[in-house]
């Protein structure tokens, strides 16, 4: 599997309510031109942090058929399509060359299950999933405050901006029962408490079509 992200979704303005709604099917996988550089996440507001996988299907079709199972049950498919089944996201030491960085992972780390089908031949879809969910929140804060501790700030620090490199892998399995994994794909994912908008610009979630 190729795995690509974040898709950037076009979008348009609600004239009466101002509302940016986001056009899905705008972005086809394989035919992608935008996406997220880095995902920043301000940790004085509890909000998920969504990530957009294009995922494709490099799998040739094999021309023999196979059954959904119990997934996607009287669902015939190629036995090369895919079913995916999560996203497992590390955050390693190695990539994250700063004090605290070893806790990262301790913190952050999780495996984020959902569900597509991707059929052989280069099939995709674009499947959003949560890199940091509701959930997680209480956990990235708690990660901030420990990073700005072993860097010798003062505790209460909030405009510091913390880098962090995510890696993420896809999984899932054919048709024919074989485990297959994507590649792993790294995505800039910055930390900050009570920042500075001038200095911590958030990524809207779509672009307005021109």
């Amino acid at each position: 599997m190729s795995l690509a992200g974040s898709v950037v979704y076009q979008g348009e303005v609600n004239e009466d309510t101002g509302e940016l709604r986001c056009d899905m099917a705008s972005a086809k996988p394989g035919s992608v031109e935008m996406y997220f550089q880095a995902a920043d996440l301000n940790l004085s507001t509890p909000m998920p942090l969504s990530f957009n996988a294009e995922i494709i299907n490099l799998l040739e079709a094999s021309n023999q058929a196979s059954s959904g199972g119990e997934t996607f049950p009287g669902l015939a498919q190629d036995q090369n399509s895919i079913r995916v089944t999560k996203a497992t996201i590390r955050y390693p030491a190695s990539l994250n060359n700063f004090a605290g960085a070893e806790l990262a992972d301790q913190y952050l780390a999780k495996s984020a299950v959902f569900s597509a089908v991707l059929q052989s031949g280069k099939g995709g879809a674009i499947a959003p999933f949560e890199l940091v969910s509701l959930r997680d929140f209480n956990n990235a804060k708690a990660f901030y405050d420990a990073a700005i501790a072993a860097s010798g700030l003062p505790a209460g620090t909030g405009d510091a901006i913390i880098p962090l490199i995510a890696e993420i892998q896809i999984e899932g399995e054919t048709f024919g029962g074989e485990i297959v994994e994507s590649n792993i794909f790294q995505y800039p994912v910055n930390l900050c408490k009570d920042c500075n908008p001038a200095e911590f610009n958030t990524t809207p979630p779509c672009l307005p079509n021109e």
